[in-house]
């Protein structure tokens, strides 16, 4: 019987104690660690731009309040357009990643980097597919209108931006 090596890590220490090979509570706390990051990102760019949180939710378009809670590290609901509205006020580029759970497996790994326009383009070809998709189920001779077009390019980002958080987790 091998005796287990002791550590002072205290990070270490909670993880055998309460994470251990549990896979649900190793994703919950990749979870946490990943908003931690991106509220920390935030505060840290803002800061080293000299804004308040009045300032930037100016620059943004929202609201104080609304930065406030993307800088709490216990926010959940940080969205890809807004992330993408911060890093054009802070003049920065934002880059998103998502690879392999398995440090291992390398293949799957998808990296891209999206701008303010990309957004805007990738928006748009989204609604026209999803527009010749629905098409493709409405009676012959039935035509979707540009605003309900619209709408549904709204509601296929909203439900994208809810996978992909599903996804992270």
């Amino acid at each position: 019987m091998t005796k287990k090596e002791k550590t002072s890590d205290a990070v270490q220490i909670l993880r055998d104690r309460y994470v251990k090979d549990d896979a649900q509570r190793r994703a919950s706390v990749e979870a946490e660690r990943v908003n931690a990051q991106v509220a920390r990102m935030i505060y840290d760019l803002r800061n080293d731009a000299g804004l308040t949180q009045r300032e930037l939710a100016e620059l943004v378009g929202t609201t104080q309040s609304a930065i406030s809670r993307l800088e709490d590290a216990d926010y959940e609901g940080h969205s890809l357009s807004m992330l993408n509205r911060i890093a054009e006020a802070l003049r920065q580029k934002m880059s998103v990643a998502m690879t392999a759970r398995d440090p291992e497996r390398t293949e799957g790994t998808i990296k891209f980097t999206i701008n303010k326009a990309g957004l805007r383009q990738l928006k748009r070809d989204m609604a026209r597919n999803i527009t010749k998709a629905v098409q493709r189920k409405l009676p012959r001779g039935a035509k979707i209108a540009d605003g309900d077009a619209e709408e549904i390019a709204k509601e296929a980002t909203k439900e994208i931006e809810l996978a992909l958080k599903r996804l992270a987790r």
